[in-house]
C-alpha cells in the first residue's frame, strides 16, 4: 500500500519565509469547520490479488451471515496519559461472541493481548467455533498488507482506538469503534460519526470505565444490523 503515497524524502527550506506557523493551528487560522471536513474514503487499497487470495482462503473455511473483526489491545507500551484507558480485554465481548451463531469473528489482535484468545477457549471451549477457522493462520500475519486484505474480506470491524481502527477507516470498511470516556481528540465529545472516516461508527463509554455499556451498545446495534 505504499506505493500508493508520495512522500519527500529531504526537505531543506531555503530560508526565504516571513514567518511560520504549528502545523495543528492551521485550522484555526484557516477558519476550518467541521462541515468542511469531507474525507475522501477510501483512500487507500490493499492489492487485488492479495485480497482475493484471503478471499479464497475463506471462502475454504466456513461460511456464516456475517463475518466480523475484532480487535480489543493497543499498544500497552504507549498507553499512559490521553491513551490509557483505551483497551479492554476481550472477555468483555463475550455477550456479542455466542448471542447470535450466524456470526463468525475474526481476531486481528497482535502482540500484547492476543494471548487472550487461547485463554477464552481454555475457559469457554464453545465459544472457539463462534471464531474463523482461519485464526491460527491469521495469528501469523504480522503484514499491514495482509491485515489489510483481511478486513475486506469481513462484514464489520470492532475495534478499540488503535491503528486496526484507521486502517479500516481508511479503507472505506465499516467500523464500529469503542471509545473511553475521555476519548482522543480526533474523536470529538459526544458525536458517533466522524469525518475522518464515513464508513466508521462510534460507540462511547457514558461514564469513566464502563465498557460493559459500550459492548450492550454494540450486541443492539448488531442485533438490529442482522435483522434488517
Amino acid at each position: 500500500m505504499a506505493d500508493q503515497i508520495y512522500s519527500v524524502d529531504n526537505f531543506q527550506p531555503d530560508g526565504s519565509f516571513l514567518s511560520w506557523l504549528p502545523l495543528m493551528s492551521l485550522p484555526h487560522y484557516l477558519e476550518v469547520r467541521l462541515d468542511d471536513l469531507k474525507a475522501k474514503s477510501p483512500y487507500i487499497q490493499p492489492s487485488h490479488s492479495l485480497v482475493n487470495r484471503w478471499k479464497q482462503r475463506f471462502m475454504a473455511s466456513t461460511c456464516k451471515k456475517m463475518r466480523i473483526a475484532l480487535n480489543w489491545t493497543g499498544n500497552i507500551s504507549i498507553e499512559r496519559t490521553l491513551l490509557k484507558g483505551r483497551s479492554f480485554p476481550l472477555s468483555l465481548l463475550k455477550p456479542l461472541l455466542n448471542f447470535d451463531q450466524r456470526l463468525e469473528f475474526v481476531s486481528l489482535q497482535k502482540g500484547a493481548g492476543s494471548e487472550q484468545l487461547e485463554d477464552l477457549f481454555s475457559e469457554e471451549p464453545p465459544l472457539r467455533s463462534s471464531f474463523s477457522d482461519l485464526t491460527s493462520v491469521i495469528n501469523q500475519c504480522w503484514d499491514f498488507h495482509d491485515t489489510a486484505a483481511i478486513i475486506q474480506n469481513t462484514d464489520l470491524l470492532i475495534t478499540n482506538d488503535t491503528a486496526v481502527a484507521h486502517l479500516a477507516g481508511s479503507l472505506g470498511h465499516p467500523t464500529w469503534l469503542l471509545l473511553k470516556w475521555s476519548a482522543d481528540w480526533r474523536w470529538g465529545l459526544s458525536r458517533t460519526t466522524t469525518p475522518w472516516y464515513p464508513t466508521m461508527r462510534l460507540f462511547r463509554q457514558p461514564s469513566e470505565g464502563d465498557w460493559k455499556s459500550v459492548v450492550l451498545d454494540v450486541k443492539s446495534a448488531l442485533s438490529k444490523h442482522l435483522h434488517e
